[in-house]
């Protein structure tokens, strides 16, 4: 005789960034137990593995809890983040125990709240078009995950050309607008790379002002209080 199935309950979200409504299952016990450890295999990993270690996990628990039918490859990174603490909020509770370690070393404990996160530059065009020499510009959009866990960590300046490169939407001159699909991505690269410094500090000026997600709250060492900043998503699943 088969045991009967559980039924878990459904919750209806809505994208910070995307504007779009979804619907989410809690995770289970396998689902919680395989992303823990997960956590624990990060801490051992080189500093620029655990990024994308973390996002294939995070992707995978995304896939098996959502019920809508969209296409999380396509996320950015901030819908992508907010998926994540609600599905942590919804299946382990909204608190969130950590360990704050303050520069002058001593550790302390706290505790913040899932639901007190906020997503910073939500309201903030997710496009943007700049002219990068005469009569050439380029448009730029949000990454979305799948280019996030793309993106080379040789150098700070092989990742800008790189995140530049997966971030442009056309490219258009006095005559012609460029799919960037249609162009091989070294060819891209080399695109940017001939772009002028004085454009690259600008494009980088777009990245600075594209979504978020941040907690932040102030806690107390024994010399003074200090700006707790919570970003990295790992740091919500301890």
């Amino acid at each position: 005789m088969s045991l009967p199935t559980i039924a878990l309950k459904q919750v209806e979200i809505k994208l910070p960034v995307l504007k779009k409504k979804v619907k989410i299952r809690p995770f289970t016990v396998k689902e919680q137990k395989n992303l823990l450890l997960a956590v624990e295999q990060s801490k051992v990993l080189e500093k620029n593995e655990v990024d994308n270690f973390m996002l294939s996990e995070f992707r995978t628990l995304i896939e098996s809890c959502m019920i809508t039918d969209i296409d999380i490859s396509q996320l950015c990174l901030a819908d992508f983040m907010f998926i994540c603490l609600q599905l942590r909020s919804l299946s382990v509770g909204d608190k969130v125990k950590a360990k704050y370690t303050c520069p002058c070393g001593t550790k302390i404990d706290v505790e913040f709240d899932v639901d007190n996160i906020k997503c910073m530059n939500a309201k903030n065009t997710t496009e943007k078009s700049f002219n990068v020499a005469d009569g050439i510009v380029v448009k730029l959009g949000l990454l979305n995950i799948e280019d996030v866990m793309s993106l080379s960590k040789e150098n700070h300046i092989e990742l800008i050309i790189e995140t530049i490169a997966r971030s442009i939407k056309s490219i258009a001159d006095n005559d012609t607008v460029y799919d960037p699909k249609d162009v091989d991505f070294e060819e891209l690269k080399d695109f940017v790379s001939n772009f002028p410094v004085d454009k690259i500090k600008l494009l980088e000026e777009f990245f600075d002002s594209t979504p978020y997600l941040i907690y932040q709250d102030k806690v107390s060492c024994p010399t003074e209080e200090k700006l707790l900043e919570v970003k990295d998503i790992q740091d919500f699943f301890i």
